[in-house]
């Protein structure tokens, strides 16, 4: 059967944004029509296996299920979608860092009163690096923009996530690091 808007998730509409000044100007508007209270916002990075489509339902689904207040933003990077491509994927992920940190330094522009990042399995090691780069570049107005850095499931060997925390810890980025029996 057909999807059912009030009952399902379905997109209802598609744009394309004019460059960096077109994401901050649409960020500024989705910003502008919540109470001034709630203009704050949530950056998801999917993971492994993940196609666009699966990651976008991944974060809309994520944002109802905690009832996220605010604007709603999805980084994607070109995830293989193959379970049997995991080593291309963390390629991918790696190839993507400077544009999540160029998104970063975007939102930094915006009317956002901070955001949380969100990363899932793989898209935490993307995350990571990517803070840490910026953390030891002294980005810090751009970092204390983010409210706090979400783990969920993190694909980061435990050695090395002690070797990249340091660097964002001294810019005071909260990291939140959420894991069940299965991971």
């Amino acid at each position: 059967s057909a999807p059912d808007p009030q009952r399902d998730f379905v997109v209802t509409k598609a744009g394309t944004l004019d460059g960096p000044r077109g994401f901050v100007s649409a960020v500024n508007a989705a910003a502008s029509r919540l109470p001034a209270g709630q203009r704050t916002g949530s950056v998801f990075v999917h993971g492994f296996n993940n196609n666009f489509a699966e990651s976008l339902f991944k974060d809309v689904q994520l944002r109802h299920d905690l009832e996220t207040p605010g604007v709603g933003l999805l980084f994607s990077w070109p995830s293989k979608a193959k379970v049997l491509a995991y080593e291309a994927d963390r390629e991918s992920a790696l190839f993507a860092r400077d544009d999540l940190a160029e998104t970063l330094r975007l939102l930094a522009r915006t009317n956002l009163k901070g955001y949380n990042l969100v990363a899932h399995s793989m898209g935490t090691f993307l995350t990571m690096e990517t803070l840490r780069s910026m953390a030891l570049a002294g980005e810090r107005e751009t970092l204390s923009r983010i409210n706090a850095v979400v783990l969920i499931s993190a694909d980061i060997e435990i050695d090395v996530f002690s070797r990249q925390t340091p660097a964002m810890l001294t810019t005071g980025l909260p990291i939140y690091l959420l894991e069940s029996d299965d991971d």
